[in-house]
């Protein structure tokens, strides 16, 4: 388990984990220079009680007892120099219930296992190569390592692209093979979190088939396959609208109906000539549009600072990018989010990567979604 800490606030990578777990799930902690020369204590909140780790080498393992119980638990560091203490906030991940006894049997395997199988096969075939190339049996390179795995793991389905996180460059324009694998759905050696960087910008695959058959009417729903994007910065900056109102919600918006025809006429013409053209369900109406700003869902999951009157949606599910690595959600700059809030608000990412709202009025950052295909 992967926790960063910047000054006071804890950044978790929520573990795999399950309820009984002993002696096992690692916490590996890294610190900003605040922290230089610390004695470091992690606290766990589980199964009812508070459980302290001193830190050794920035990790320790997590408390037993915390793990006992399905449930939540908590997480927050502190750290000692002399007179001074440095504590942070509590993140939490979940453990959830697991089965013990019974009857043994010997079912089929599930399709879980055979991922499991997969990777660990994988895993085992990488090693086994390194150990030859140790032993000089032959000159392997990482490179050619990491070649064969890929070239394994092109044996996934298409869905489990959007499973697993790799965070490999794409080069600096969507190829001709690139976008073939795109288009026939194949999606071969496409994961997310794989991105293009072009002029200093890294433009990540946020999910894949994201928009698949959804849409209305029936001959307006999203058919082909795609890819969706999501920039790691914001492109610019705005007012979601030009008075402190959200009558007629982000659709009648000056956001919607100006600025982002500037953001999308400003993308690299690598993604111009083949964004997705889709319907969304946005303000009681369904749209048409091809570059916009994420919803609440979209990031986090649910929604948090949304109005209940301003709930239904089309996009009904995270993003596999946040899914996989939810500390891409938070990139140092405020950016708009597209649901209202209130009668004068609509909802936005802070700089600090809690979900908030802010006058319509307010310039933001604004990162934006689009499809390729």
């Amino acid at each position: 388990m992967k926790i960063k800490v910047v000054n006071q606030r804890l950044y978790l990578e929520p573990p795999e984990t399950a309820e009984g777990t002993r002696e096992y799930l690692k916490a590996e902690f890294s610190f900003s220079e605040e922290w230089d020369g610390m004695t470091k204590t992690a606290f766990f909140r589980g199964a009812g009680n508070t459980y302290s780790q001193l830190l050794k080498d920035d990790a320790c393992t997590v408390p037993t007892e915390a793990l006992a119980a399905p449930g939540w638990v908590g997480v927050s560091v502190s750290g000692t120099l002399g007179e001074t203490v440095i504590t942070t906030d509590i993140k939490s991940f979940s453990v959830p219930a697991t089965l013990s006894g019974g009857t043994p049997s010997d079912p089929e395997p599930t399709v879980w296992q055979q991922i499991l199988d997969k990777v660990d096969e994988t895993q085992q075939i990488a090693q086994s190569v390194r150990d030859d190339a140790d032993a000089g049996k032959f000159a392997a390179t990482a490179e050619m390592v990491e070649q064969a795995v890929s070239v394994f793991m092109a044996g996934f389905s298409p869905e489990m692209h959007r499973n697993i996180f790799r965070g490999k460059s794409l080069g600096e324009s969507i190829t001709a093979e690139q976008l073939e694998v795109i288009r026939d759905g194949s999606f071969r050696d496409l994961y997310v979190g794989d991105y293009w960087e072009i002029n200093g910008t890294k433009y990540r695959i946020a999910d894949i088939n994201y928009w698949r058959n959804v849409g209305y009417p029936e001959s307006e729903k999203v058919q082909k396959p795609h890819i969706l994007i999501v920039p790691d910065t914001v492109l610019g900056s705005g007012q979601m609208n030009t008075s402190n109102s959200t009558a007629g919600g982000y659709r009648n918006s000056s956001m919607k109906a100006a600025r982002l025809v500037q953001i999308a006429d400003a993308l690299p013409d690598t993604f111009k000539d083949m964004l997705i053209s889709h319907r969304i369900f946005s303000d009681g109406s369904w749209i048409a549009t091809s570059v916009d700003i994420m919803n609440e869902v979209m990031v986090h999951g649910t929604y948090i600072c949304t109005d209940n009157n301003n709930r239904q949606t089309s996009d009904t599910q995270q993003l596999a990018l946040f899914r996989l690595a939810p500390e891409l959600k938070a990139i140092g700059v405020n950016y708009w989010l597209r649901n209202v809030a209130g009668s004068q608000t609509y909802t936005l990412i802070s700089q600090y990567g809690d979900a908030s709202s802010d006058m319509a009025t307010s310039t933001y950052g604004i990162r934006p979604v689009f499809a390729v295909g």
